[in-house]
């Protein structure tokens, strides 16, 4: 049923699953049931008897919420991680890396003319270089790094399970 395919989101391995807004949307208003959806992790719960601008407006709610989130835990600019959410991720590379004995490794990066661009073509510009600047990031990475912008030309990179001799080689491939 719903419920339980709730449950199973919530309890999943991957984040973008486990995160996903879920509006539970029932035939049964009973209090119990929107208690239940709440307990499972439910954005939110409409009743069927709901009127169409009712529905909008708390779909319209949820797409906010979720927005807000986003520019919580991402850039607005380059798509890559914030600073306070790389912290958050890096907690969690560095607990498994250590529950396992593993690696870590992190890697900062700065576009050194940064400034340089802003002066002389101007910010549009440098933001234009700053988005392919963390695409190529991104690009060299895998995608189970984690990838934040921590300043206007700077990127860190946090690797679980890389040992540093192997971030030599995506470093250097930005460099060309």
């Amino acid at each position: 049923d719903g419920f339980g395919l709730l449950a199973r989101m919530r309890e999943s391995g991957e984040a973008r699953i486990r995160e996903l807004p879920v509006v539970v949307i029932s035939g049964n208003e009973e209090p119990g049931n929107k208690q239940r959806a709440r307990e499972l992790g439910a954005t939110d719960f409409i009743a069927k008897s709901a009127d169409a601008p009712e529905v909008l407006s708390r779909l319209d709610n949820v797409l906010r919420l979720v927005s807000a989130k986003r520019e919580a835990t991402h850039d607005p600019l380059t798509g890559t991680l914030t600073p306070h959410y790389l912290v958050t991720e890096g907690r969690k590379h560095f607990a498994h890396a250590k529950r396992h004995g593993g690696e870590l490794s992190v890697l900062a990066l700065r576009l050194d003319t940064y400034d340089e661009i802003v002066r002389g073509a101007g910010k549009e510009i440098a933001d234009v270089v700053i988005v392919r600047v963390s695409k190529l990031v991104v690009d060299k990475v895998r995608t189970e790094d984690s990838v934040a912008r921590t300043g206007a030309a700077t990127f860190m990179v946090v690797a679980a399970g890389t040992a540093a001799g192997q971030m030599v080689a995506p470093a250097q491939g930005l460099g060309r």
